[in-house]
């Protein structure tokens, strides 16, 4: 059930030596929490910000001191008789620093004219465009001085916003094509770059040979390896085979096989065709399946 909202004069008051700090919100119960975002974010006024790091929110009585209609005329009234009351400004007797009612209006709700929205939206665009106000928007909203700096979301909520991204439709870009404009910005942008895919035509090709039931005799895998050697290898990392990887240090072919959380670590070749062997072995070792081999047809009916 939804709490009705209190509309008044709050107090806090100190439980040991009773000092207070006097304010007024349209919703007390829920300027409580307000307050406590301010504490930890180091946003109070400094008196009531260092009694709070002193005694804690617990140290502390919080109350309404009279309820009233939402009006901000009224909230302003009583909020300076409260504190002038209370004389919380007085720093023997309180922690208010000003004397109330000078809270700037509530601009929700206000309808502006279509010429002063029209000039709005031209100032933010200009101001939007600034390279200048943009590289210092980053460098606020970099690191620790980003807002969520050092916050993980939990797992829980993680896998909700996950499933309701999940459902037709719920994705804001779900059925909307990408203009050509940014395709073509992408691909300018990966133009003479490696693919990802270490996948060449050529290798697709054999492995797809492979696959239809020709098998390689051993000397033709012999002499493939003899014509690799001397041959000048491919420096750029990536292998026909699949987890055959180039060392740029040791100028030679390396593979590796990663085990649950394990990285098994096979050896180095001269050659991609003795790596890509060496690591159909180990794969066969450890997983016993055809599909993740180089050449599967090596240890068929194995």
């Amino acid at each position: 059930m939804k709490k009705e909202k209190i509309c008044g004069i709050y107090c806090f008051e100190n439980k040991k030596n009773r000092k207070k700090y006097v304010g007024q919100s349209i919703d007390i119960v829920n300027r409580l929490s307000s307050h406590k975002w301010e504490f930890n974010k180091g946003k109070e006024n400094k008196y009531f910000q260092r009694a709070l790091e002193k005694y804690g929110f617990e140290g502390f009585y919080f109350y309404p001191l009279e309820e009233c209609e939402n009006d901000s005329k009224i909230l302003d009234d009583l909020e300076k008789y409260y504190i002038d009351l209370y004389d919380t400004t007085n720093p023997k007797f309180g922690y208010n620093i000003e004397k109330g009612g000078n809270k700037p209006p509530n601009v929700k709700g206000i309808k502006r004219s279509k010429e002063t929205r029209e000039l709005m939206s031209r100032v933010q665009q200009v101001v939007a465009k600034d390279p200048e106000r943009r590289r210092k928007i980053s460098i606020g909203n970099s690191g620790e001085n980003h807002w969520n700096y050092g916050n993980t979301t939990p797992t829980g909520t993680r896998k909700k916003i996950s499933d309701a991204l999940k459902v037709e439709g719920a994705h804001p870009l779900h059925g909307v094509p990408m203009p050509q404009e940014t395709r073509d910005k992408i691909s300018v942008s990966r133009t003479g770059k490696p693919s990802n895919n270490p996948w060449t035509k050529e290798s697709r090709e054999m492995l797809s040979i492979s696959k239809t039931g020709i098998e390689f005799s051993e000397e033709w895998v012999e002499n493939m390896s003899k014509s690799q050697i001397g041959k000048k290898q491919k420096t750029d990392g990536y292998s026909h085979y699949h987890g055959v990887t180039w060392h740029k240090l040791a100028k030679m072919w390396y593979c590796v096989i990663r085990y649950g959380r394990k990285q098994h670590y096979v050896g180095r070749y001269k050659t991609e065709l003795e790596a890509a062997k060496a690591y159909d072995k180990k794969c066969w070792e450890i997983y016993q399946n055809l599909s993740m081999l180089n050449f599967p047809e090596d240890y068929e009916g194995v």
